[in-house]
């Protein structure tokens, strides 16, 4: 009986949801770099649109979650996202010049930046008090990826062009589940103003995400430009897919567990161990040169990306005060997605050019394992001084 009311009650919408944000985004970003190079674009001009692209996101990052904050329901401003991204990316087919698509993918990145904090703020507003936790609906999201990835690969078919049209697909479908998911109300009233700089003042939400951070730049990298390093080993459209697919797939069961996993041993160990997974993946993958060896060695991608990413999600949900707490997601994505894109962008494409992929990749392993033993340290001394779960 108590399964079947905890099925009864599970949000089958807003799971939905995350499939078709997600699948989106495994179009999007698993291939828009491969498209570049595609049509010519050097390492360094690809690096130049991601860095350039970045300044508009650092803009509309914060934006977009004190405007969620304020609005009378979030889902409001998801929908604009939505329709924004959709409408944007179509614009990609018009024509491949440099400037014109520089153009094109810094509006996109404007609607595109707030999506991720903004709709897991939604549901775990809608969360609250239910059978089902944040990470069990989260999972909706990897499924989609997953699904996407490995099919899009094949249909893509290395015609990279495709990919504007079935993106815009995806954010259609998702901003028609935006309108069938229940409201989420903002929370930011005028009685009721927290002052931002509270997100600044609390050391232990700065401390995890400075090791997010490090971890975010080696992920920026991995993203931006391995696939191309990847093909140049023997990689092809089908294999990235495949890849991409191995890395999303290893998010489910750290999603599943992550809830558990956390309350029962603590933040400050979730990030320890994932910092080394990520490390040793990093390193993995400046030794490795067989596409196959080397889709083996994402399979660490799922402890590392869910113990970043969960650990900071959850501590902003349970430790922020509610009438800041989209602004806080907003802030952590700030930090890593945006900064990571704008410090090590237009420097990753060169050090991609130069230096090679590889050798980029060992250099963010050896920054990971400072930064994890920087933070265990830190997290020793201080442990009993913060709330970690």
């Amino acid at each position: 009986m108590r399964l079947k009311e905890k099925a009864a009650d599970f949000p089958v919408l807003l799971y939905m949801l995350y499939m078709c944000s997600y699948s989106g985004q495994a179009v999007y970003s698993t291939y828009i770099n491969l498209y570049f190079a595609d049509i010519g674009f050097s390492q360094s001009r690809i690096g130049l649109i991601v860095s350039v692209t970045t300044l508009f996101m650092l803009v509309a990052q914060m934006a977009w979650g004190i405007a969620s904050d304020r609005a009378k329901t979030r889902n409001t401003v998801l929908s604009i996202l939505y329709g924004g991204c959709a409408v944007t990316i179509l614009m990609g087919y018009l024509s491949n010049a440099f400037w014109y698509l520089l153009v094109v993918i810094s509006l996109y990145s404007i609607f595109l930046t707030a999506i991720n904090p903004l709709l897991d703020n939604v549901c775990l507003v809608s969360s609250e008090g239910k059978r089902w936790n944040f990470g069990q609906i989260r999972t909706g999201g990897t499924v989609g990826y997953c699904i996407t990835v490995l099919i899009i690969g094949f249909v893509i078919n290395d015609q990279y062009q495709r990919i504007f049209v079935l993106t815009s697909a995806c954010w259609l479908l998702s901003l028609a589940f935006t309108r069938l998911i229940p409201k989420a109300p903002g929370h930011r009233s005028a009685k009721e103003k927290t002052p931002v700089s509270v997100l600044l003042k609390n050391k232990y939400l700065m401390a995890i995400i400075g090791i997010s951070l490090v971890f975010s730049l080696g992920s920026s990298f991995f993203y931006n430009f391995y696939p191309i390093y990847f093909t140049s080993i023997g990689g092809d459209s089908s294999l990235v897919g495949i890849m991409m697919f191995f890395c999303a797939v290893t998010e489910i069961p750290c999603l599943i567990f992550a809830d558990k996993a956390i309350r029962r041993f603590g933040i400050d160990r979730a990030l320890v161990v994932g910092g080394v997974a990520t490390a040793v993946r990093w390193g993995l993958l400046f030794l490795l040169k067989n596409p196959y060896a080397v889709i083996g060695a994402n399979l660490l991608h799922g402890v590392g990306y869910i113990s970043m990413s969960y650990c900071v999600i959850t501590y902003i949900s349970n430790n922020v005060p509610k009438d800041l707490s989209a602004t806080g997601q907003s802030f952590y994505v700030l930090v890593n997605s945006v900064c990571s894109r704008l410090l090590f962008g237009y420097v990753g494409g060169l050090a991609s050019q130069y230096l090679g992929a590889d050798i980029t990749m060992l250099g963010c392993g050896i920054a990971m394992a400072v930064a994890t033993v920087v933070f265990g340290i830190w997290a020793a001394r201080n442990h009993r001084a913060f709330v970690v779960t």
